[in-house]
Formats: C-alpha cells, structure tokens, sequence
C-alpha cells in the first residue's frame, strides 16, 4: 500500500510573472522541481488552448542510495495531480501498467525529465512514487512544487 504526503505548509512566491508555487514534497532525497517556461525536450506543441505554457519537469536524486521510481511502460509514471475542494487529486484516471518492470533504479544524482503543459488557472503538480525497493513496497509519492499558470498572461 502506498502512503501519500500532502503539502501543510504553502510557501507562495511568483515565478516569471505568470506562475505561482507551492513547495514540493521529497522522497528519500529525490526531489521534483519543475521549471517555468520550461527547455523543450522533444515537440513542445501546446495540446490545448488552457496548456499552452511549456514547463521542464525534473526529478532528482540528491540522496547517497539509489531510490526506485515507479514505470508505466517503459518510462516514469508522472502523475499529474489538481489541487481540488482542498485536496490534491488525480487529473486522469489511474491507468494499470501491465507492461514492463514495475520500477527503475535512480542512482544518487541521476535524473529523469518530462516536458508537461499544466493547465492555466487552475493549481497542479506532477508527482511520481519513489521507493527504497525495486518492487515498491515501501513507494511514496514525491511531489513538485505546485504550479498555477496565470490564464490572463498569454503564456
């Protein structure tokens, strides 16, 4: 079973004029950040007219041991979460990866990276489980620090 952290404490600050955020929640010493506006990794097209502002997600090892992160497939499994009625929640359905291992090792500094468009006016964050085993029984959700476009600034 995994245990989920909350942010109790909001630290607000504003980023590039357009961005609010909220501080992140660490696991084990990997930590997610995220970056407004974002480097493009691959083809930064916008997918709809509320995410159209680009942002370079990062998760960290800043630890001295490998962590585990959690795969779908054969890639991380970010999670996007909104916070909504005062709580975070999951922005799509969880969907089961039956395919591929159920983790990947992240040695101390070593890194993985996702670009992700959050949708405007509205309070997001990408999370990802991360664990001290490959199969996750002890699994955390780490999370990056809120993020909150500003709909009006045509980012």
């Amino acid at each position: 079973m995994l245990r989920r952290s909350h942010v109790a404490l909001a630290i607000v600050f504003a980023a590039c004029g357009s961005a609010r955020l909220t501080g992140p929640v660490a696991v084990r010493d990997v930590a997610i950040s995220v970056d407004v506006p974002g480097q493009c990794l691959f083809s930064c097209d916008p997918p709809g007219q509320d995410r159209t502002t680009p942002t370079l997600v990062r998760a960290v090892n800043r630890g001295r041991d490998t962590s585990y992160i959690s795969l779908c497939g054969d890639q991380p499994a970010w999670t996007e979460q909104q916070f909504v009625g005062g709580r975070w929640q999951n922005t799509y359905a969880t969907v089961d990866c039956v395919v591929g291992p159920v983790s990947r090792p992240l040695a101390p500094d070593d890194s993985v990276r996702i670009n992700w468009f959050p949708e405007s006016g509205v309070r997001s964050r990408m999370t990802l489980t991360v664990g001290g085993t490959a199969s996750l029984g002890d699994g955390e959700l780490a999370a990056s620090a809120a993020v909150e476009i500003n709909a009006t600034s045509g980012r």
